[in-house]
């Protein structure tokens, strides 16, 4: 039976359009899913352990063909505790690389400590206040899009670069035992506890940073003139006293032989070498 060419294109038409409109509701579903979305990747055999807070539910999936598990979240401050949260571990039975992807509205802790991850990407949540990646294998970290941050560890890792000049909520930075030559916080104006120590750095800016009140910056490769304009920056303290660890480096000697203008400031220094 020969079909009417009107009909036949109105029909076309039709499926047509069911098709667009199918294909956009599943665009705008994958983009609202992925601006919530974390990831990171790991080759750690046996157990990984991941640490989530926040309101609502996660979804993660460890990438490994096993089935995605959704869990409620706990609140960072429930019952007045700030580190509340929820931990959640898979074992792998090789050393093959995964990516682990979570997602989740309202997630504003992650943490990751000790799996290995060699990858992290965090830059699709704005709403992370808590970020702990520390003794890891990362070799960068992006938190630029991460405003709201109010806490990051990041220590012992493999970090040539660190850039927090987007972090101006930052209170308390780790970044300890990295291979970190300079560093710069003269953005970070609320940071209050600076933990720089057992990296290369050569430079050191703090010269924005008006809460600082504790900064560990032992065994670094700071010299004297450094350390003497590090001393020039350092914010006044007249409420209690303030302290620096700044053992272990060229300079130190040198420094310590006159740290009047941090005493002045409300400083206590501390000069020997920290062995932990």
């Amino acid at each position: 039976m020969k079909v009417p060419k009107i009909k036949f294109f109105k029909t076309v038409g039709i499926v047509l359009c069911a098709m667009l409109f199918f294909s956009s509701c599943k665009m705008l579903f994958q983009t609202k899913a992925s601006k919530n979305t974390m990831t990171m990747t790991t080759a750690k055999e046996g157990e990984v352990i991941i640490s989530l807070a926040g309101s609502g539910e996660f979804t993660i999936n460890w990438g490994d063909g096993t089935p995605s598990e959704t869990r409620p979240l706990l609140s960072l401050d429930r019952n007045g505790m700030l580190w509340n949260y929820h931990s959640i571990s898979h074992t792998y039975s090789g050393t093959s690389a995964h990516t682990i992807t979570i997602s989740g509205k309202n997630i504003t802790l992650l943490g990751c400590w000790d799996n290995q991850v060699t990858e992290l990407d965090v830059s699709k949540n704005s709403a992370l206040t808590r970020l702990g990646c520390d003794n890891n294998q990362l070799t960068k970290l992006d938190v630029s899009k991460n405003s709201a941050l109010t806490g990051l560890g990041c220590n012992n890792n493999q970090l040539t670069e660190l850039d927090v000049s987007k972090n101006s909520a930052l209170t308390i930075l780790n970044c300890g035992d990295n291979p970190l030559t300079k560093l710069d916080v003269s953005k970070n104006s609320a940071l209050t506890q600076l933990y720089c120590y057992e990296n290369k750095l050569t430079e050191l800016d703090v010269s924005g940073a008006t809460a600082l009140t504790e900064l560990q910056c032992w065994n670094n490769l700071l010299e004297a003139p450094a350390l003497n304009a590090l001393f020039g920056t350092l914010p006044s303290n007249s409420k209690s006293r303030s302290v620096i660890y700044m053992g272990g480096n060229p300079g130190t000697d040198a420094a310590c032989s006159d740290t009047g203008i941090l005493e002045d400031k409300g400083w206590w220094v501390i000069c020997n070498t920290i062995k932990y």
